[in-house]
């Protein structure tokens, strides 16, 4: 069966559906999409005033030095510091421009050039949003944060995420999904409701019918192209399944967010998904299959079910790997970005395997230094995938200060204080027409 014209008129399709009246020109560039956990959240976000907005931190410059080598024109960067609640959005946002400013739009390296983002987007967040239950069961005043939360953080907003874009968000027709609830989520086995060792309901009735299911946020945004063509963004940044209590509360939840995500992207099974009430029109189902999407986050889940590593280097904790299956292995993604084999590999990643306690099977897709691959960029099956990888340096080349430093012992080792503890990873896809 010859193929080629299915998918011409496919494509036809899409530049016609998902075209706007008011486009200008032809557009056929190449777009590099990113997504980098940066590890800037911080408890005080007066410190992540001062930081950001110093513009000479080391490991800030490095992480900025990361993007400018990479150059992605739209870029999600998950682990970022907002301050929902605390101000207007002028100062909620405050951390997330000085960054730019300082950092992004600064030369790193007289090899290097600044990078600019013209379009901002940060996401309302779940973390340090009090619930007055004692969720964590520490005996604590119900509500004590950071553990009393929608969302672990010290402060509303402290981990959230942004998009950063040379094209334009619209920022009027987002779909958030920072209210659906968890008990909401069908899951694959049935069980849904965490419990303790005697097999009793962790939470509480009340606070079990309100818990959200994000600890941050689940963002759909339209990008609209220079030629009018609208690209849909999707964008999370999942709670990392670790071990809290007997509960294995963390565990569950972060299933169902994988769950939910693979439930939005399909054309079925998501009849309970509805967005958030503040958003300027609701919507019951998944995305618009009218236009394609790019979907990228960190989902602190790994598809070949490998053990996590904690700060100690050992086994610490393993997340569903059968969610992340069954996500990665949508019919609506195009199949060279999401299933493993065809997934970006580096070889500094097969290296950290092969000098820690690392259980995975394909190192090479390894993103962060808990030895799993965290971080994801997936697209929509009418995209046109062309290149991928993942921003990690060897030993000994170009640019290995930005992730190695010397232990102490006289050993260069990853340190997620030289920049991050994950690894940017880049996906170019062509628009032309």
């Amino acid at each position: 069966m010859n193929l080629k014209p299915m998918l011409a008129v496919t494509t036809a399709l899409w530049l016609s559906a998902c075209s706007d009246s008011s486009s200008t020109s032809d557009f056929s560039d190449t777009i590099r999409f990113a997504t980098y956990h940066a590890d800037m959240e911080f408890s005080d976000y007066n410190q992540a005033l001062s930081e950001t907005g110093s513009g000479n931190e080391p490991r800030l410059q490095n992480v900025a030095e990361v993007i400018q080598r990479a150059r992605p024109d739209v870029l999600l960067v998950t682990g970022f510091s907002g301050a929902d609640g605390l101000g207007g959005e002028e100062y909620r946002k405050r951390a997330l421009e000085l960054f730019v400013s300082e950092y992004l739009n600064q030369a790193q390296d007289p090899d290097l050039d600044a990078v600019s983002y013209p379009y901002l987007y940060l996401a309302n967040s779940n973390s340090g949003i009090p619930v007055l239950d004692d969720l964590n069961k520490d005996g604590s005043a119900p509500g004590t944060l950071p553990f009393d939360a929608k969302g672990y953080g010290h402060y509303a907003g402290e981990k959230s995420f942004a998009l950063l874009s040379r094209y334009a968000l619209d920022e009027n027709n987002v779909r958030t999904y920072r209210q659906l609830e968890w008990k909401r989520v069908p899951t694959a086995d049935g069980q849904q409701k965490p419990q303790d060792g005697s097999g009793n309901d962790w939470f509480a009735s009340e606070t079990w019918n309100s818990l959200p299911l994000m600890d941050t946020n689940f963002v759909d945004i339209p990008m609209k192209l220079p030629d009018g063509r609208i690209v849909q963004l999707l964008a999370t940044y999942l709670g990392e399944p670790a071990e809290v209590d007997a509960s294995n509360r963390a565990y569950m939840r972060n299933r169902a967010q994988v769950e939910f995500v693979a439930d939005y992207i399909s054309q079925d099974y998501n009849s309970y998904i509805v967005n958030d009430d503040d958003n300027s029109r609701r919507v019951t189902g998944g995305y618009d299959s009218s236009r394609p999407f790019v979907l990228m986050g960190n989902f602190y889940n790994d598809h070949e079910g490998a053990w996590a590593l904690g700060a100690d280097g050992a086994p610490s904790y393993r997340a569903d790997s059968a969610a992340m299956r069954t996500l990665v292995n949508s019919s609506t993604l195009h199949r060279f970005t999401g299933v493993n084999w065809e997934a970006p590999t580096s070889a500094a990643g097969v290296d950290y395997a092969q000098t820690t306690a690392s259980t995975h099977s394909m190192p090479g897709i390894i993103t962060g230094l808990n030895a799993l691959r965290n971080d994801y960029i997936m697209l929509e099956q009418q995209l046109k995938f062309v290149d991928q990888g993942i921003v990690w340096a060897q030993l000994g080349d170009d640019g290995e200060a930005l992730f190695y430093r010397n232990n102490g012992q006289g050993q260069m080792v990853n340190d997620p204080q030289a920049s991050s503890s994950h690894r940017l990873v880049w996906m170019d896809v062509s628009f032309s027409q």
